[in-house]
């Protein structure tokens, strides 16, 4: 019993530490669900927004911020640009470079474009928790 009851205690101790919540050091590979290729799957960006929002929380959570994102989207990539808009939270075009510069978090390699996954999820999620989900409204979104 004694036993069990350690070995049950150890794993959530690891468990605990191997929580991106749980890290005091947010370094930007925290958030890098997709290390292999270029093609994002919607089980990586549906990781990389809940790693997001565990480090800066939004109105409604991680399943309200994956609500937008797939209402945005769809988690569709290939549906960037032409309308003005572009990636998994569909950032306008015309505003995304003050965005990026703005948002982008300190020390993080982020890249400028806002089809990438990961950098739309992040600046993203970084003006909804400012702000809450007021820019995703006026589509419906929110």
């Amino acid at each position: 019993m004694l036993r069990c009851l350690k070995v049950a205690l150890t794993a959530a101790v690891l468990l605990t530490l191997a929580s991106p919540a749980y890290a005091a050091d947010w370094r930007e590979e925290h958030c890098r669900m997709n290390k292999a290729t270029n093609v994002w799957t919607p089980f990586e960006i549906r990781q990389t927004i809940r790693c997001a929002v565990a480090k800066w929380g939004v109105p409604g959570g991680a399943e309200k911020a994956i609500a937008v994102a797939l209402c945005e989207s769809g988690y569709d990539l290939q549906d960037a640009g032409g309308d003005g808009y572009a990636g998994t939270f569909q950032q306008s075009e015309h505003y995304w470079p003050s965005r990026w510069r703005n948002l982008k978090p300190q020390g993080w390699e982020l890249q400028s474009s806002p089809e990438n996954p990961r950098a739309n999820t992040v600046v993203s999620i970084r003006m909804a928790h400012g702000a809450g989900w007021s820019a995703w409204e006026q589509g419906a979104c929110a």
